[in-house]
């Protein structure tokens, strides 16, 4: 289980990381439209939660030395086995979440005019 919780650290928080920072740099020039900063910081902490409360204690059923593929685990590891289901949920929510931030930027159509202080317009060029 720790090598399972270490690669779902790596391997999926990474790319869904990298997912998440594609649609926030590259959402404003494609649509003309700017993300709700304070419901990205939501965002960030709601799934950095739940990726954390599901992954984390894996660590734990490895460290105890639970093998990986069984069916029926012992009474002991319920409550671990549930705190990462909450985890996973959480992790799920957040996701359904950053489509709804992307479905209010586009209803309330905050226009980009220009990037890092600039007065100039934004000009969306292939």
């Amino acid at each position: 289980w720790f090598v399972v919780a270490h690669f779902h650290y790596v391997m999926s928080l990474g790319s869904y990381i990298s997912i998440i920072v594609f649609f926030v740099w590259w959402w404003p020039v494609i649509t003309g439209v700017s993300l709700n900063k304070y419901l990205l910081q939501c965002h960030c902490i709601v799934s950095n939660v739940g990726f954390n409360l599901c992954f984390f204690p894996m660590h734990y059923f490895g460290v105890c030395g639970l093998p990986r593929r069984v069916c029926v685990y012992e009474s002991g590891y319920a409550w671990i086995n549930i705190l990462c289901s909450i985890g996973s949920f959480i992790s799920a929510f957040s996701g359904c979440f950053f489509v709804f931030i992307l479905w209010e930027s586009l209803v309330n159509k905050n226009v980009v005019l220009g990037y890092y202080g600039s007065s100039a317009t934004l000009l969306n060029l292939c």
